[in-house]
């Protein structure tokens, strides 16, 4: 937690990933916990909700498709109850699951 914050302090760029779901001990779904740990590093919100999507998608190299909500982009999303950059664990209350355009869970 420390390193985070100096990292913050420092105006790193942090990516938040997760190995989540390759097997029984790494669930899916964990990657909402990282975001809520960046924010409790003292990470803005908006901060943290780009760690996981638009800078993550560009780290991987494939920001120009993913990670942001704008035409031409894969439309992957996630529909949440409340809003994630007023309480970022709102990103634990998954409503919708959308993956090309299309409704997965």
């Amino acid at each position: 937690m420390a390193n985070l914050r100096r990292m913050r302090d420092a105006g790193v760029k942090v990516v938040c990933s997760s190995d989540g779901g390759i097997g029984p001990p790494k669930p899916h779904d964990v990657l909402p916990y990282g975001a809520a740990i960046l924010v409790e590093c003292g990470f803005p919100p908006i901060a943290a909700l780009r760690a996981v999507t638009s800078l993550a998608a560009q780290v991987c190299r494939i920001g120009e498709r993913k990670g942001r909500l704008a035409p031409g982009f894969d439309a992957d999303l996630l529909a949440v109850e409340g809003d994630p950059l007023v309480d970022v664990t709102a990103l634990r209350a998954v409503t919708a699951v959308f993956r090309a355009g299309h409704r997965v869970r």
